[in-house]
């Protein structure tokens, strides 16, 4: 059974909520008119690093982020029209399961700092290697790990990274850059696809259209 003191942490920080997920589109300007691309999914998929970063939900890293619900662009291609429609239409932005629209351009992907790091630590804990290098496992409790945490509270909040027993593995409460905040995935769209189709339409022309549901 978790323990009361990692029941409220776990509450206090969201680990526990609901699942949130990313909808939207990519759109291209032609003849002063917006068009769909493509489906931003299933190109994408949850990434929170990433949700936090670019549009301020479920911001864990403690990034200041880039678009934050910005709401939707005056101007939007049929096919965003036709997805709000599905979502209950323009009313229904703010319930649960339609909120936190946003938008950016490339123009503006283009002109972030990306090696920036963000304003605080990350709420989770990044698991290091015994070479105290990140081994891609991140978690918001362990059970595993809830002595050590105990234990280590400030030297954690401070940054240091904390060993297990045998010192093959350690904790961390990394400090993110923007870039290391995107997935795979998400590189690719930001710096690939949508690049690509800025080569053809320019970057002020291109951009991602999003919305979330828990």
């Amino acid at each position: 059974m978790v323990g009361l003191r990692s029941h409220h942490l776990a509450v206090k920080h969201g680990w526990w909520t609901m699942g949130c997920d990313i909808h939207g589109r990519i759109e291209v300007r032609n003849h002063d008119h917006w068009y769909t691309a493509c489906d931003l999914l299933p190109l994408v998929g949850r990434s929170y690093d990433a949700f936090g970063m670019l549009f301020g939900v479920r911001n864990n890293v403690a990034f200041d982020p880039a678009f934050p619900k910005r709401g939707f662009p005056e101007h939007i291609s049929r096919g965003v029209e036709d997805a709000v429609e599905r979502w209950g239409g323009m009313e229904n932005l703010g319930a649960i399961e339609f909120h936190s629209a946003s938008y950016a351009t490339l123009y503006e992907l283009q002109r972030l700092d990306w090696s920036e790091e963000a304003a605080g630590r990350d709420l989770r804990y990044t698991v290091l290697d015994e070479d105290k290098e990140p081994t891609g496992t991140k978690f918001g409790w362990s059970s595993g790990w809830a002595d050590i945490i105990n234990s280590n509270d400030e030297a954690l909040a401070d940054g240091e990274a904390v060993p297990n027993e045998d010192e093959s593995k350690y904790i961390k409460r990394m400090k993110l850059t923007r870039r290391w905040s995107l997935s795979g995935a998400w590189e690719w769209v930001i710096f690939d696809l949508l690049e690509l189709l800025g080569d053809r339409f320019g970057a002020e022309n291109v951009r991602m259209v999003v919305w979330f549901d828990n």
